[in-house]
């Protein structure tokens, strides 16, 4: 991947480069258009090169077991943080394989917040990592390869 991709790839608002995400991903539960309660809507930003963030506040609304989120909900967040870091590198690609490790429980009505880095890419396979932390501290990190996916 190369600084080349990024111009087309990326808005410029405010002095934040914001990922512009393909047509047929618009209607994303985690990162597209927010249309309901039941969609975050969230924003990712490019931080450099090869690596994306974004905020969130999880609610009662993705809510686990009493007071923390959902496992399910965790493994979604991670793995739309490593689609968006691909979208970032003019990729677009489908998970194949995801790897999560749960480290401590994820509170509900806290600010998190969830990275997303690019690792490698080989024979057409794209391996990137994710986490998910809390005032510093990694609540949940994940490990994923992708695929482009035939026509």
């Amino acid at each position: 991947m190369t600084k080349a991709h990024l111009p087309s790839l990326i808005i410029k608002k405010e002095n934040i480069m914001l990922i512009q995400r393909p047509e047929n991903h618009q209607s994303c539960v985690i990162c597209g258009e927010k249309k309901s309660d039941h969609e975050l809507g969230l924003t990712f930003i490019v931080e450099e090169e090869g690596v994306v963030s974004t905020t969130f506040t999880p609610t009662r609304v993705v809510q686990g077991y009493q007071g923390v989120m959902h496992g399910g909900m965790i493994c979604s967040l991670l793995d739309s943080a490593m689609t968006n870091c691909l979208f970032s590198l003019g990729v677009h690609a489908m998970t194949a394989d995801l790897n999560v490790r749960f480290i401590h429980p994820v509170p509900l009505d806290q600010p998190i917040t969830i990275l997303g880095e690019f690792i490698q890419q080989r024979r057409g396979i794209y391996q990137l990592s994710s986490s998910l932390t809390h005032l510093g501290v990694k609540l949940a990190t994940a490990t994923a390869k992708f695929v482009v996916p035939k026509p």
